[in-house]
């Protein structure tokens, strides 16, 4: 028995199931009610402490949104990207979307992708898939890519970095090191493949992504600071 303050489920499915239940176009009218405001954030809290993320909506879980900003706001423009045109979104589709939400449970520290950046590792991958979505070359290939990306000023030229820009615990050549490591993930030729399977075991491969996405963070802070 799972007890979240004065609400009670059976299990963890149980509690999937009353999130879909409370996000349903069809209890719209008590999106503002205080009471399942309170439960839904309850709910949020229990499976983010869990360490389950939706596949579809990466960060929810994390933030503290309220009910009908969730399940009205975001769910509607979730749909209007995927279908890349905006206007009237049916309940039908809105209940389509809730029923195929994924919900995946992570062991050990999750390190959550922001949002903006989540944008740009979408645009730059070759399925549309989120961080989450993405096996561990392809994460390997995004950092690669993203990290170009973000590198990349509009003048075609490069951001120069200096040590001061981590805090001086990484450095310009580092970063120039991580890039060459990742570029057999770039590539699908034989060598690349065979240098992937000889020089990347799992456990290299788990350092380098959480490297490498805790670089995509900091570098796209940088970005965004020349942008601000």
């Amino acid at each position: 028995m799972i007890e979240l303050d004065n609400f009670f489920y059976s299990n963890d499915s149980d509690v999937i199931a009353r999130f879909k239940e409370l996000i349903s176009p069809d209890n719209e009218k008590m999106f503002r009610n205080a009471v399942l405001n309170k439960e839904f954030r309850l709910i949020c809290q229990y499976l983010d402490g869990q360490g389950y993320r939706i596949t579809q909506f990466p960060n929810i879980l994390h933030t503290s949104s309220s009910l009908h900003s969730f399940a009205y706001n975001q769910i509607r423009s979730y749909i209007h990207t995927k279908r890349n045109s905006i206007g009237t979104v049916t309940w039908d589709e809105r209940r389509q979307l809730i029923m195929a939400l994924d919900f995946i449970k992570q062991d050990g520290a999750v390190l959550l992708v922001p949002d903006d950046l989540q944008t740009i590792i979408r645009k730059i991958s070759l399925r549309d898939a989120t961080w989450e979505q993405q096996t561990d070359d392809e994460k390997l290939r995004t950092i690669a890519d993203v990290i170009e990306n973000l590198l990349k000023l509009p003048s075609g030229k490069f951001l120069s970095l200096n040590e001061a820009d981590f805090y001086g615990l990484f450095t310009n050549e580092q970063l120039k090191n991580l890039r060459r490591q990742l570029q057999v993930f770039r590539h699908s030729h034989e060598q690349a493949l065979e240098s992937r399977t000889s020089e990347f075991d799992d456990s290299r491969k788990k350092f380098l992504i959480h490297l490498g996405i805790v670089i995509l963070i900091r570098l796209n802070e940088i970005k965004e600071g020349l942008n601000a």
